[in-house]
């Protein structure tokens, strides 16, 4: 029998849980899935869809000049069906509304049900995840967001799972990070070429609502806010920002799973947030807008967000140690960003972040695109906020918190370039464009300083030998650079904006 809480109105109603405690609730009950051989993220999505349906049921109030979003009307009564429906018939209803509402695929909730696995048989364990639902979150549409913070414990609590973790997770507070460093405002496109479940873009609908509480509609060009994810994850994604009460936005929030260097893909963005996936590709892109042709994904990600960034746009994103230091393609690379966008910050981020590779070594880069080109360098200098030494991390044993990151944001004043001061341990430096140019390769792994002694690596062992593995890949791939490089007359200079660079790995 279910066990929904009351609904007359002339009962009380029991305080709603907090999303963290009810997200646990919900946890604790995948334990019996689990020894089922379910992986968490299977769980995930199912949460994600009950979520859905009752987010749907909510009675929604958008404030005066916002539109109420369309997206969910959809599923109107689907909630209602399935906690009317007698234990023994709910699987079958449920996979029923599913299959419904997943037939629509030109709209963001057909997207986030399509084809989606149904983790969830046991219609005891269904009604039990149900009540849950109705009996934790607040009734009435003026905590409509509960929902979204209900999957984005539980997507902490599936990533803290050791035995599914994902790939380059990240924190939400060094998301949020990035999306202060790039600004976001009502008026801008905003875009995530590898958005995986769309924590970026969240982050940025969130930072836009806090500081512009008044009426915002959607931006007179049209611009919209979209994402790119060619795994499944796309279904999360989509429901990620359903939850979020995309409406808000004038519900000009997309998210598509196609190749992520499609040519027509993005539109021109202001702003630009990612964390684009590492490794290698196949074959290089065919992409006539890349100046340089080479089959690293990361550095193909950063080509596409050069390109795809509108003048006076900017950027933050996450990149791997070797677009910093690799030489051949990676070197002009950098040259061309240097030369043509205005690379104001970089920060060396700590190992021990990423669940599923805790010794890979990545940075912060953020960076805008000027109005219009001149004679000039469009770099003048760059500031670098070293947080990666003396400091060690382990994603379950010392995982890194948002108070590791006050004294970042402290020195770099969001916003406020101008007053930037580095910092007497030398851990926050700046370097001008003269600098970094006539390093050689234009190598930016710059380390700063640090005054204070560097307290000695107490990295759990498999840390410290996935960083040893890291270094080892980076040096081959110099030495296969520079075993290339003999073969081959030395060239005259450095390849211009339209030349094209071959990957020294791509002969292997």
């Amino acid at each position: 029998m279910s066990s929904s809480r009351p609904t007359d109105p002339s009962l009380p109603l029991e305080e709603a849980e907090p999303p963290k405690t009810l997200a646990d609730r919900l946890w604790s009950r995948y334990e019996r899935l689990r020894e089922d051989g379910v992986p968490g993220w299977m769980f995930l999505e199912t949460m994600s869809h009950l979520l859905l349906l009752k987010r749907a049921d909510r009675p929604t109030a958008p404030p005066p000049g916002r539109p109420a979003g369309p997206e969910l009307a959809a599923a109107a009564g689907a909630w209602t069906a399935l906690r009317a429906a007698p234990d023994g018939d709910l699987p079958e209803v449920y996979e029923r509304i599913l299959e419904d509402l997943g037939n629509r695929p030109d709209t963001a909730l057909g997207r986030a049900l399509a084809d989606a696995p149904v983790a969830v048989t046991d219609p005891l364990l269904l009604r039990e995840l149900i009540d849950d639902l109705e009996e934790g979150l607040t009734p009435g549409p003026d905590r409509s967001e509960e929902e979204g913070d209900v999957l984005e414990a539980l997507f902490e609590l599936v990533v803290q799972d050791t035995r599914r973790s994902s790939p380059h997770h990240i924190p939400r507070f060094l998301v949020d990070t990035l999306v202060r460093l790039a600004g976001p405002g009502p008026a801008d496109g905003i875009a995530d070429p590898a958005c995986g479940t769309g924590g970026f873009l969240v982050a940025a609908l969130r930072h836009i609502r806090e500081r512009h509480p008044g009426p915002v509609l959607p931006p007179s060009t049209g611009r919209r806010i979209e994402g790119n994810e060619p795994s499944p994850a796309s279904r999360l994604a989509d429901a990620n920002l359903l939850l979020r009460d995309t409406g808000w936005y004038g519900g000009l929030v997309h998210v598509t799973s196609t190749d992520p260097f499609d040519t027509h893909r993005f539109t021109q963005a202001d702003v630009v947030l990612s964390n684009p996936p590492f490794g290698m590709l196949g074959t290089p892109p065919e992409r006539p807008d890349f100046a340089v042709r080479t089959r690293d994904k990361a550095l193909n990600h950063l080509q596409h967000v050069m390109s795809v960034l509108a003048p006076g746009g900017r950027a933050a994103v996450i990149l791997p140690d070797g677009v910093l230091f690799g030489s051949g393609p990676a070197e002009a690379v950098r040259r061309l960003l240097l030369r043509d966008f205005d690379l104001q910050t970089l920060i060396r981020l700590p190992t021990g972040i990423f669940h599923s590779v805790p010794g890979v070594r990545t940075n912060v880069l953020h960076f805008t695109k000027p109005q219009s080109p001149s004679g000039t360098p469009a770099t003048t200098h760059l500031w670098v906020y070293d947080l990666r030494t003396g400091h060690s991390f382990h994603p379950t044993q010392r995982p890194l918190r948002a108070e590791d990151l006050t004294g970042v944001l402290e020195a770099l004043r969001p916003g406020d370039r101008a007053s930037r001061r580095e910092t007497p341990d030398g851990r926050f430096a700046r370097f001008t464009y003269e600098e970094l140019i006539n390093r050689d390769d234009a190598n930016l792994d710059l380390i700063c300083p640090i005054a204070q002694p560097t307290p000695p690596d107490d990295s759990p062992p498999e840390v410290i030998a996935a960083e040893i593995a890291q270094n080892l890949r980076a040096a081959l791939a110099e030495f296969e650079a520079i075993t290339r490089t003999l073969g081959q007359a030395p060239p005259a200079s450095m390849p211009a904006a339209s030349a094209d660079v071959a990957d020294p790995t791509s002969a292997a």
